[in-house]
């Protein structure tokens, strides 16, 4: 018998949530640095 278990579906890719998680990290971090970017910008 072949078992299958959450180790062969997490080598094919990402699940929804974990997806969900980066962006939103990315989000939080856009929103922390791109203001203080751009108050360093040359006028």
């Amino acid at each position: 018998m072949k078992q299958t278990g959450c180790r062969e579906k997490a080598v094919k890719g990402f699940s929804l949530v974990e997806l969900m998680l980066v962006i939103a990290l990315l989000g939080v971090l856009s929103v922390i640095s791109v203001p203080g970017f751009l108050r360093n910008l040359p006028e």
